[in-house]
């Protein structure tokens, strides 16, 4: 009998990628029932923080303080720093806006990533390219409608394209440490240094949680902590342009799912919003991807 084949790296990524989406897509399921039950955005933060601990504790009984260690613990400060400024941001907003309408807006990271490689990294971005950017954020403005929308609709707003900023910045700094640290490993230090600070805010901020809302912080920590184990395992298998697309698919499955839930209903602008910024990144990912192929060595 011969054996099985192998599955190739790319097939093996694309199991993760979709496991990590459907992950997150829990995740923010989560965040808007807690927000629409009350419960504070700081204390979400902390709560998932310290079920995530808890449902790595197993794998840190194993390997023990040696299979804890890293060189690159300030990237990890660096990491925790960033990305929590974007969770906090995104959670405001997701308690603000209707899950399509924030999933959609959040889409713009990638975009935001091109903008920071050029101001901050002083990568070389042509004309064309900064058309397709400003076409992206142009989408926004047809979800946003300015004036439109009302207060609540742009502050939401407001606090989802500040995450996405956020979020773009990590996006930078986690393909280098995804080669070096494993998944738990990750999942340890953020989600430590998250129970640590914002544990700090919570004699200010506590409200208890309600019995129905122990699902749903069970679920938000179990699925934040798997969603990064299966991102950085994506992201060791394949390159960042391979992964990225499969966050798209959070909208439609999100979207559906706060529907049933919630009642949350985007309208027709939000999908053609939407629309215009996956295309948007779309054309971007592909100059971008022409870019390094012609580069020496690409």
């Amino acid at each position: 009998m011969t054996a099985a084949p192998a599955m190739s790296p790319l097939l093996r990524a694309t199991g993760f990628a979709l496991l990590a989406t459907a992950c997150f897509a829990c995740v923010n399921l989560s965040v808007r029932a807690l927000s629409l039950g009350g419960l504070p955005t700081l204390e979400i933060v902390f709560l998932r923080s310290a079920v995530s601990l808890m449902a790595v504790a197993p794998w840190v009984a194993r390997v023990g303080a040696r299979g804890l260690r890293t060189g690159i613990f300030r990237l990890h400060l660096l990491r925790c720093v960033i990305l929590g400024g974007g969770t906090v941001l995104w959670f405001a907003g997701l308690g603000m806006l209707p899950l399509g309408d924030a999933l959609a807006l959040q889409f713009t990271t990638p975009l935001w990533v091109a903008v920071l490689a050029a101001v901050l990294l002083r990568e070389k971005v042509d004309l064309a390219r900064w058309a397709v950017i400003a076409t992206g954020f142009a989408g926004v403005l047809v979800i946003v409608r300015p004036g439109l929308g009302g207060a609540a609709l742009g502050q939401g707003a407001a606090f989802v394209l500040a995450g996405a900023a956020l979020y773009a910045c990590h996006t930078v700094i986690m393909k280098p440490m995804a080669r070096t640290e494993g998944g738990g490993t990750m999942v340890f230090y953020l989600n430590g240094m998250y129970f640590l600070f914002f544990g700090l805010f919570m004699p200010f901020v506590w409200v208890m949680p309600g019995v129905g809302q122990l699902g749903w912080l069970a679920l938000l920590g179990i699925c934040g902590a798997l969603s990064h184990v299966f991102l950085t395992r994506a992201l060791h298998l394949a390159d960042a342009s391979f992964v990225a697309p499969f966050d798209f698919l959070k909208l439609p499955f999100g979207a559906s799912l706060a529907w049933v839930l919630f009642g949350d209903v985007s309208d027709i602008w939000t999908w053609v919003g939407a629309a215009i910024i996956i295309a948007a990144g779309y054309l971007n990912a592909r100059a971008e991807g022409r870019r390094r192929a012609a580069e020496p060595g690409g």
